[in-house]
C-alpha cells in the first residue's frame, strides 16, 4: 500500500518535462500561463512536444551577444532553432542527447536543487534540537546592561 502524498503517491506517468527535472535535479514551475517550465536565470526549458523539449533565451539586457553564443552553440549541436529574433530566441532539443542537455541548461542559466549530505543533515538536526531547547526554556540570554 502506497502512502498519500509520499514517494509513488502519484500513479499517473510523468509528463516529459516532469521525468526530465526529476532526473536531473531541477525545479518545475508553472507560468502564468499554467506551462509547466525549469526556469533559469536567462532563459526557461519548456514541453515542446514530440519528445523534445524547448529552451528559450531571454538574457536580462538588451545585448544580442548571449543570444548569438548560445544560437551558435546549439546549431552546432544539431539543436533546430525555431525562434530566432534580435536578443532572444528558441531552440527545440533532445532531453536524451547529453550535449544538446548540457547546453540548453547551460545558456538557460538552470541550477540544479541541492542535495544535502548526511553530515549536513545531522549537523542540521543538531542546531534544530539545541534551538528547540532554547525555545522551551525561555530562550535565556544575557542581558546588554548587565
Amino acid at each position: 500500500m502506497k502512502a498519500p502524498g509520499g514517494i509513488g503517491a502519484q500513479d499517473k506517468p510523468q509528463s516529459g518535462i516532469e521525468a526530465f527535472a526529476a532526473k536531473h535535479r531541477f525545479r518545475i514551475e508553472t507560468s502564468a500561463d499554467k506551462e509547466r517550465v525549469i526556469h533559469g536565470r536567462r532563459g526557461h526549458i519548456f514541453e515542446y512536444g514530440n519528445g523534445l523539449l524547448g529552451v528559450t533565451i531571454k538574457p536580462k539586457g538588451t545585448s544580442p551577444r548571449s543570444w548569438n553564443a548560445a544560437r551558435n552553440s546549439f546549431l552546432e549541436a544539431g539543436m533546430t532553432i525555431t525562434q530566432d529574433g534580435d536578443s532572444e530566441g528558441v531552440a527545440t532539443f533532445d532531453p536524451a542527447n547529453r550535449e544538446q542537455r548540457r547546453l540548453a541548461t547551460k545558456h538557460a542559466g538552470i541550477k540544479r536543487k541541492k542535495v544535502a549530505t548526511a553530515a549536513q543533515l545531522a549537523a542540521l538536526s543538531g542546531y534544530r534540537a539545541s534551538k528547540s531547547a532554547q525555545n522551551m526554556s525561555g530562550g535565556t540570554r544575557a542581558s546588554p546592561d548587565g
